[in-house]
């Protein structure tokens, strides 16, 4: 490898979580926060910028995790454990597409949900850099990946009875 390939490589910056908060707290920032409610035009809006933070998000992790303490099998374990948790929150944000297009009641719920979602892989991520066991990540993790795939499934059964309902 050329030395000025090398020197690349070793000047790139780890992203702390501080930043990508930082990052995430501007998203949620709301123009008008006298009501709950965020109205489509501000999920439309946000919603570009959480998948980007999302996208920038993931390979830090992993290769957080590639240099966390721990042997390759609790390695291995965490990894696992954060790519079911990338395609839940993958899958949560095709639901909010799929909800928003439907202008369905569930839309706001979804988007709630990822936000939540990225304040928790966010903060997984600074316990991560604190050198926290790799079995409580990954534990973490598993909590993580339950709880979105249990919102899931109540969405898609809820689904399911509509669907019914409208058959003749």
């Amino acid at each position: 490898m050329s030395s000025t390939l090398k020197k690349k490589k070793e000047k790139k910056e780890e992203v702390t979580p501080e930043a990508f908060l930082e990052r995430l707290e501007e998203i949620k920032r709301r123009r008008d926060s006298f009501f709950t409610y965020i109205s489509d035009e501000e999920q439309e809006e946000k919603m570009p910028k959480l998948q980007k933070l999302f996208e920038e998000l993931r390979p830090v992790i992993r290769d957080a995790l590639h240099k966390a303490n721990g042997s390759a099998k609790m390695k291995g374990e965490a990894l696992y454990s954060f790519g079911k948790v990338v395609a839940a929150v993958e899958f949560l944000m095709a639901l909010h597409k799929f909800a928003f297009d439907l202008s369905l009641v569930d839309r706001e719920d979804f988007f709630k949900k990822i936000i939540w979602a990225m304040e928790e892989i966010i903060d997984t991520y600074s316990d991560i850099m604190k050198g926290r066991p790799l079995d409580s990540i990954t534990n973490r993790l598993d909590y993580l990946y339950f709880d979105i795939k249990d919102d899931i499934e109540k969405f898609l059964k809820s689904l399911e009875r509509y669907v019914e309902e409208l058959e003749p």
